[in-house]
């Protein structure tokens, strides 16, 4: 009895030592069983983190959910740093792990899109706040299996500007992460909805308007953000993700303030006033549903905005005390019906605007 008992040990043993030999000898980068399903719902990012509490973040989880709630696999592809050859291995190997459709939220990473649109004629691709065109030349470059989500960013900046004013605060600063088409007409709009408030309270308002670098935008943000405040500036109005941490970093030290913009930053800091915020997630959940069923709208630059309830003020987090909610409700009316219109087309230099109660 003895004797079998320690054959059958040995065999178990052997069988173990075995089974042991033939793991050790796999290929660490062979994929894994669950890795080896076609996920048809990509998100590119780049070597950032996606919980960044702004757009990367805010994509995702629509991902999510829609994917969740559809039945439908999605995953999220990072690459190792932000460069165009880095990107687009990610954005390849997407596409050869069953990709779909893939979207993207950084301008950087929409200019690979913009080249592999049209390797990838059966892929769908949804660009969300990305401007689609040539770095080269500027040349507008969206095929039909690629759609543009804009956001009317001079909406966004416009409701900024005259809350800032109404709440009681006259030197003012309006900080862009960079110069895009958006970017840009954030800054208008800012300008255009300060004045309007100034010029219903009788008051004069002073503005500051910087753009960030694309190649140091968070060190371009801190030396500007840190300079304005230390010269009075009492709020910065801060659009873009890769920025508002920092601004709100330098409005703790000088004790200034600040309106946050795309996403809801109200809980990071008691230094943040408001949020103007874009509803990605109704923008992206549509262009989604209109892909899966068969109505995707590519060649298309899709822009939302109030008329469809997709920019506003953020009043959850809110820490306005002179202008309340209903008086922002009255205007927010007012832009939705058309009576207050925001045009800012054709419009080079916010010193181009008719400011009547801003100086610069």
């Amino acid at each position: 009895m003895r004797i079998k008992k320690s054959i059958a040990v040995m065999i178990a043993l052997m069988t173990a030592m075995a089974m042991f030999t033939l793991t050790g000898c796999q290929d660490e980068e062979a994929e894994q069983p669950e890795e080896m399903i076609d996920y048809e719902i990509a998100l590119i990012t780049d070597e950032g983190l996606i919980s960044d509490r702004g757009t990367s973040e805010a994509v995702w989880e629509t991902i999510i959910d829609f994917g969740s709630a559809k039945g439908i696999s999605h995953k999220y592809y990072k690459a190792t740093e932000a460069k165009p050859n880095a990107v687009a291995d990610v954005l390849d190997n997407a596409v050869q792990k069953g990709a779909k459709v893939i979207v993207v939220e950084d301008n950087e990473i929409a200019d690979c899109v913009f080249e592999k649109q049209e390797d990838y004629k059966d892929t769908a691709f949804i660009a969300i706040n990305a401007d689609p065109y040539d770095s080269a030349n500027g040349d507008i470059r969206i095929r039909e299996n690629t759609v543009a989500v804009t956001f009317a960013g001079e909406q966004a900046g416009f409701m900024a500007g005259y809350a800032a004013v109404m709440e009681g605060y006259t030197d003012l600063g309006v900080l862009t992460e960079g110069k895009t088409t958006q970017d840009h007409n954030v800054t208008l709009g800012f300008a255009k909805g300060a004045n309007r408030a100034a010029r219903e309270l009788g008051v004069t308002a002073h503005l500051r308007c910087a753009a960030c670098g694309e190649e140091t935008p968070r060190i371009d943000a801190a030396n500007k953000a840190a300079e304005w405040y230390q010269n009075g500036t009492q709020v910065i109005f801060a659009w873009g993700d890769r920025i508002e941490d920092t601004v709100i970093g330098e409005a703790e030290t000088c004790d200034g303030k600040v309106i946050a913009g795309i996403t809801d930053k109200g809980e990071i800091s008691d230094t943040v006033l408001i949020s103007a915020v874009e509803d990605i997630d109704t923008a992206l959940k549509a262009m989604l549903t209109d892909y899966f069923d068969g109505h995707f709208k590519g060649g298309e630059i899709v822009t939302y905005g109030v008329s469809d309830d997709a920019i506003s003020l953020d009043y959850r987090n809110s820490r306005m005390q002179n202008y309340v909610k209903d008086e922002y409700d009255a205007l927010y009316d007012q832009i939705k019906s058309g009576k207050i219109k925001i045009k800012v087309d054709g419009v080079e230099n916010v010193k181009d605007l008719d400011l009547s109660n801003i100086e610069f």
